[in-house]
């Protein structure tokens, strides 16, 4: 059943399949060039600018603060948020906080 003809066509099937692709490809390379010297050596334009209200001198630094988290916690006060939760509607409280109702 596969003798040396019917291994030659499924070569040749295969190789003519991947000329194809390889043909495909190149013909949408060339339609679809992105790069530079694909648009007649014009380079890189910028289409448009978006305004942030950011000055080239801002761009070295950073936008966020930095946060101490140790402090905060040893500033925080455990009743003042333990009364904070208690007096919030139950409807705002988390379901996972409350004990599961007994049977």
């Amino acid at each position: 059943m596969f003798d040396t003809m019917t291994m030659t066509k499924v070569v040749g099937a295969v190789c003519g399949a991947l000329l194809m692709f390889l043909l495909i490809a190149w013909a949408g390379d060339a339609v679809y060039a992105t790069s530079a010297a694909g648009h007649g050596g014009e380079g890189e334009a910028q289409a448009y600018l978006i305004e942030t209200g950011a000055t080239e001198s801002d761009a070295g630094e950073s936008a966020e603060a930095v946060v101490d988290v140790a402090a905060l916690m040893a500033a925080s006060d455990v009743a003042v948020a333990k009364r904070s939760s208690a007096s919030a509607s139950p409807a705002t409280r988390s379901t996972a906080a409350r004990p599961p109702a007994r049977t």
